[in-house]
């Protein structure tokens, strides 16, 4: 199906005149539409978080529902972040036992992915030209997906979604165990510096960057040289087990 500019005016709940009203103003709208906030992230950093005002939170929101019950992205199994029925539990679960995990993170996720990517991931739902234009517009600010619209989370599922499918098959053909929760990626069994190398050019090659100082292998009965996988271990190292 095509969505056109009157279909996404009718998934945000607001004419395509308020639409395009709005989508004019945000670029000068700090203050007025959103506020920009610093967060300290847990392991270190800060993170830029956007609180929304009216009436550009509703739009969000009712854009959100919209793409949820619209777009046809499906969650690979191994994707846990932002998907219903999944959480770090069951991403956590399918690394348990296995002789070595390998975590990699991906460096600012959300705001890495830019115009061109949420432009992209518009068009291959089928939204008409108009209609993506003005989408971006307003799932974008500063010309990134932001933290705290909450159009953010499965759009960047979208956007990284090729990735998913490449990095899933890498693991496969490795016979290894992959999950992918947000920003952070999981590779259990018998995982080498190899590994975390091909994953890491599959990553930069399709427009990534890991976040090296979170590259970590966790192996089991090696107490001398790094943590054994076990729900202890996990814990606190974005895996929470119960």
């Amino acid at each position: 199906m095509k969505f056109s500019v009157d279909h996404l005016a009718e998934q945000a709940g607001a004419s395509v005149e308020s639409l395009e009203w709005l989508s004019s103003h945000l670029p000068a709208g700090e203050g007025r539409f959103y506020v920009r906030r610093m967060s300290r992230k847990k392991h270190g950093g800060i993170r830029e978080v956007f609180e929304l005002k009216f009436p550009f939170n509703t739009v969000s929101k009712n854009l959100h529902r919209s793409f949820t019950s619209v777009l046809s992205y499906e969650a690979p199994n191994h994707v846990h972040g932002f998907v219903r029925g999944r959480s770090t539990i069951t991403n956590a679960s399918q690394h348990l036992a296995k002789r070595c995990v390998l975590r990699m993170d991906l460096e600012d996720f959300f705001p890495s992915i830019g115009v061109a990517r949420v432009r992209s991931s518009l068009r291959e739902q089928g939204y008409e030209e108009k209609a993506v234009e003005l989408a971006v517009s307003l799932v974008t600010i500063g010309g990134k997906l932001p933290i705290g619209l909450s159009t953010s989370p499965l759009l960047s599922n979208l956007a990284f979604l090729d990735t998913d499918c490449s990095l899933a098959e890498y693991a496969q053909s490795e016979g290894l165990s992959f999950t992918r929760y947000v920003d952070d990626l999981a590779f259990s069994g018998d995982v080498t510096d190899r590994h975390s190398m091909d994953i890491a050019r599959i990553l930069d090659d399709a427009g990534w960057s890991v976040n090296t100082r979170k590259t970590a292998f966790m192996r089991r009965g090696a107490p001398s040289m790094l943590p054994a996988c076990t729900s202890e271990n996990l814990t606190g190292r974005g895996f929470r087990v119960s």
